[in-house]
């Protein structure tokens, strides 16, 4: 990792407070003499999910903060593990579900921070036939992306709401879950995000339905999170909670202006970026309005666990809380 051991650091006063809400304990940091280098592989293209760590990188956050961070857009989750994993980039954005089959494959890998605190994907309709209830799926066709974790949850919200699995079709649209319901080859997608696919199709006028799939029987889980190597949150937790404070200043700086950071996300238009940003400001503040941005659950991360395990996504039980540290966010660890 690039960040610098402890012992090669000036140090830097500056109050945790400077950074934080107000409630978060206050810290004094030692931060590098010179700008320290960060590279964060993306999940994917950039997206509203990835606008705090824009942000942070337009506005200066992590600057003050005494880092020099850039950010590697990505194809997709377990490839920005896989790079993590090799030494490509020093943090990851990846999913709960990636981050779990990971470790129960051997990688030394833990999540210090939830970008966003549960699941984005959902099952997502339009007129004229619109599906308000996982009931109403009975004789229908759904789109999916074909993954093994597509087929789980469908499995499950059909089992929930009583519905046969053999009275649903599927058809596998990987590449984009929106066309099938405009071109009305399906009737519902499972897969599209409600903060924008949803949103997409609210913009071209289609009024989409959206049924979250944690609200249909799927546990919950964090769609986003920041991924690190386990040696580098032994040898670098001061770096890493200066990192999760600079970036808590900047999701601040969100849900206060989100019409004006929406642009500091490469490839969003201003129309959709805010709207898309808008829909996910809520998703960033945790359930217990005590808890900093960022927290994460090690209980609903082992309900997650024992469901991925039951549903065939694992085939080994590991005690699931032990893939996530709190301890770097603001206010938390000693």
């Amino acid at each position: 990792m690039r960040l610098r051991r402890p012992a090669e650091l000036a140090v830097i006063g500056l109050a945790a407070g400077s950074l934080v809400g107000c409630g978060s304990k206050q810290e004094v940091l030692t931060l590098p003499a010179t700008p320290t280098r960060v590279v964060v592989g993306l999940s994917g293209p950039p997206g509203a999910v990835d606008a705090p760590l824009y942000t942070a990188t337009t506005l200066g956050d992590f600057g003050r903060a005494g880092l020099a961070v850039t950010l590697q857009p990505a194809t997709d989750g377990s490839q920005s593990l896989a790079r993590l994993a090799a030494g490509g980039v020093d943090i990851a954005v990846s999913s709960e579900p990636d981050l779990l089959i990971a470790r129960a494959k051997g990688e030394q890998l833990i999540s210090i921070g939830a970008l966003v605190q549960g699941p984005l994907q959902s099952l997502i309709s339009i007129p004229p036939r619109p599906i308000t209830k996982v009931g109403g799926l009975s004789g229908k066709t759904v789109a999916t992306n074909g993954t093994s974790l597509a087929k789980a949850e469908l499995s499950t919200m059909l089992r929930t709401a009583g519905v046969e699995a053999t009275s649903v079709r599927t058809i596998a649209a990987p590449a984009d879950l929106i066309a099938p319901l405009k071109n009305h080859t399906a009737d519902a997608s499972l897969g599209g995000q409600w903060n924008s696919d949803a949103v997409e199709l609210g913009l071209q006028g289609h009024k989409p339905g959206v049924i979250r799939i944690e609200n249909a029987g799927v546990p919950t889980f964090n769609q986003d999170i920041l991924v690190v190597r386990q040696t580098e949150a032994r040898n670098h937790g001061e770096l890493l909670r200066t990192f999760l404070q600079a970036l808590t200043q900047a999701v601040h700086t969100e849900q206060a202006t989100p019409a004006a950071v929406a642009g500091d996300v490469p490839g969003l238009d201003q129309r959709f970026g805010t709207a898309s940003l808008e829909a996910t400001l809520p998703a960033l503040d945790p359930p217990r309005k005590a808890d900093p941005f960022g927290f994460q659950y090690p209980v609903a991360w082992r309900t997650f666990d024992t469901w991925m395990l039951t549903n065939g996504l694992l085939t080994v039980r590991s005690d699931a809380a032990l893939a996530v540290d709190n301890e770097f966010l603001p206010g938390q660890g000693e």
